[in-house]
């Protein structure tokens, strides 16, 4: 319920921008928030609101979509690229279906219509302060964990979170697999800092270059204090990338450390944790990349997956508009906002290279060209020539007749899609299936 916090239930400090160009509605809104214990922060324009964004970082930030200098959508993927953490609440004047989607799609917690009442407020407000003690929770035991640096929010990747932070509680080998560009070291990273040792330090080591010598300089030196090479840490994590490029020499000699010098709890001497990577699926890093069977139960004993863009296209728009402005930041250049033809190519490429691919091709395309919006010309070839709608509509009067339930199927999504000018969310609404469901007819199409 909205109100005062319940002493019995400490929560974390949460901590409010209201953005919103009407005085009267401000008026409204500020005492409930007050009410319900957050610090709150007003703003008349989006201007002032990112300027003091930029000062608080605040958890929960309210936007009013029709401010007069700037359009909120805009504010809200400001927001996003400097916290994506942060729980962003759009506000419209009207309902609409097409400005909800654009909203969730561009990592909105949630889209309230005018007028708010004070229940639906609450509901808000209590949604984002489980999403903040649940971060509190995680930072409590590393020291302020790095997940905000994976940005989607799709079903997939909520549980690969879960997963990390299952793993994060242990200090058993764990095996991550996935694609190139997935985020393998980034999940590594994360997980070693939700950990009860992230203070500890974490030495990644590129198994491709990696000779039992140096194996054994980094697993088998002394603990003593942290040396300038990062070699001879105690406890913290080792991370082995690559696993599927280790020698066989280099493969005997780990095999020997964790037989003989592991302490058996974490499989590596000095209360390390052993944390490895492949591109390879875990079964065929003995099938088909070579790694020794035994060697790979040791180091198999957890396992972590990552998802590639493919298969949660739902993150992709987010995270292209997030790593745009990231981008722009870090070359010093005014940002690009995704035109709408930009949206359909890149929900339409399959990126073979993932996240990294993706941040060649924003970096390319921002650095390169000038202007406020980034169209699919701007894309390299392979992107920006991908076909906006490439799901031609069938004649209403074609017989089914004759059509299996899999071609019947396959039709009325593509007559969707046409119909909405491929736009996933529009379509899979009107089938009355979730759009996830139509990603996943649609790889499993290019595959076949």
């Amino acid at each position: 319920m909205f109100g005062q916090n319940d002493p019995r239930y400490p929560l974390p400090d949460l901590d409010v921008l209201l953005v919103e160009d009407a005085a009267s509605l401000r008026a409204i809104y500020e005492p409930h928030l007050r009410r319900a214990g957050l610090d709150t922060h007003c703003a008349a324009t989006a201007s002032d609101a990112l300027s003091l964004f930029q000062r608080h970082r605040m958890k929960l930030v309210l936007i009013d979509l029709s401010l007069h200098d700037r359009d909120g959508f805009d504010l809200l993927a400001d927001i996003l690229a400097l916290q994506p953490e942060t729980a962003v609440v759009v506000i419209a004047a009207e309902r609409s279906t097409e400005q909800a989607v654009r909203a969730m799609r561009a990592g909105a917690l949630d889209f309230l219509v005018k007028p708010i009442s004070e229940e639906r407020l609450g509901e808000v407000i209590e949604t984002a302060r489980q999403l903040a003690q649940q971060r509190a929770d995680l930072d409590s035991r590393s020291g302020g964990a790095p997940l905000g640096e994976f940005i989607g929010r799709s079903p997939r990747m909520q549980q690969v979170y879960g997963h990390m932070r299952a793993a994060a509680r242990s200090q058993a080998p764990l095996l991550i697999s996935g694609e190139i560009g997935t985020g393998k070291k980034l999940a590594a990273q994360c997980i070693h800092a939700l950990s009860a040792y992230g203070s500890d330090g974490f030495q990644a080591l590129d198994c491709a270059a990696l000779t039992p010598e140096l194996l054994e300089e980094a697993t088998l030196t002394a603990p003593r204090a942290q040396r300038p090479d990062g070699v001879g840490l105690i406890g913290g994590t080792l991370f082995l990338d690559n696993i599927d490029e280790m020698s066989a020499p280099t493969q005997s000699r780990l095999l020997d450390i964790m037989q003989n010098h592991g302490d058996g709890k974490t499989g590596l001497p000095h209360g390390r944790r052993l944390i490895s990577a492949c591109a390879a699926s875990p079964t065929a890093l003995v099938t088909e990349a070579g790694l020794r069977r035994d060697l790979f139960y040791r180091l198999n004993v957890l396992t972590l997956t990552m998802v590639p863009l493919r298969l949660r296209r739902e993150d992709i728009t987010p995270i292209a508009r997030t790593l745009l402005h990231r981008i722009a930041m870090q070359e010093g250049r005014p940002s690009m906002e995704l035109s709408s033809a930009a949206v359909n190519a890149i929900e339409a490429y399959d990126w073979p290279g993932n996240v990294r691919e993706m941040i060649n091709a924003l970096r390319s395309a921002l650095v390169l060209n000038d202007g406020p919006e980034l169209t699919p010309e701007m894309l390299p070839g392979e992107i920006g020539n991908m076909p906006a709608h490439p799901y031609p509509e069938t004649p209403a009067h074609k017989s089914l007749s004759g059509l299996t339930l899999a071609e019947v199927e396959k039709l009325a999504i593509r007559d969707a899609l046409a119909r909405h000018n491929g736009a996933v969310a529009k379509a899979a609404a009107e089938l009355g299936v979730a759009p996830s469901t139509i990603y996943r007819k649609l790889g499993d199409w290019r595959k076949a």
